[in-house]
């Protein structure tokens, strides 16, 4: 599963190491999770996790153990104006360019996102359990889902169309099976499309 973690589970880790985010970070270093970075998210922990280390020097963390060099991304794309907070688009951008299967953040910015181009944006307690059920979260995209609920429709209009035809006809729109077909088929689009924008 690839991640990408916001630099204040870092901070967590640092000072209670039985959270939620030091048990991410815990899975991280022994490989169960890849946290995928660029330069500028490790930039980023570095002088903070440094800054905690000069003042409460038993505080430490090994970031190449995190970071891992297999796990670096190169080149981000350009994301702008999407979390209030302009230093959280870092995350963003890196999870698109990375193809992640989630962001984890306990940051208010990115959380109140919910999900950011079908990457869901789960606090570090969602995620601990997402990661330990091994449940890889959806990043379909919408097109697929609305397809997918046409689909789903068109043959739940087929059915119907079966049932009125064995019923005797009880309900003649059905009885039609085009009509049936194209009013279950824009139903289940509508459908996929509500549950797109979730």
């Amino acid at each position: 599963m690839k991640i990408i973690i916001d630099t204040n589970l870092l901070v967590a880790y640092m000072f209670n190491k039985s959270s939620a985010s030091a048990r991410i970070i815990d899975l991280a270093e022994k490989g169960v999770v890849n946290v995928m970075w660029h330069r500028k998210i490790r930039d980023e922990a570095q002088l903070i996790t440094d800054n905690i280390g000069r003042s409460v020097p038993r505080v430490k963390i090994d970031l190449n153990k995190v970071f891992k060099q297999q796990n670096e991304v190169d080149k981000m794309p350009r994301v702008e104006g999407v979390s209030e907070d302009r230093a959280d688009n870092k995350f963003l951008a890196c999870a698109i360019a990375a193809r992640a299967d989630m962001i984890v953040s306990n940051d208010r910015h990115l959380l109140d996102l919910k999900s950011f181009k079908g990457i869901p944006i789960y606090n570090s307690g969602r995620a601990l359990k997402a990661i330990r059920s091994g449940e890889v979260p959806s990043r379909m995209k919408p097109a697929v889902k609305i397809a997918i609920g046409a689909i789903i429709g068109a043959l739940i209009g087929l059915g119907g169309n079966y049932l009125c035809q064995i019923t005797g006809g009880i309900c003649p729109l059905l009885s039609n099976k085009i009509i049936a077909i194209l009013l279950w088929a824009l139903i289940g689009g509508m459908v996929g499309a509500s549950l797109s924008f979730k």
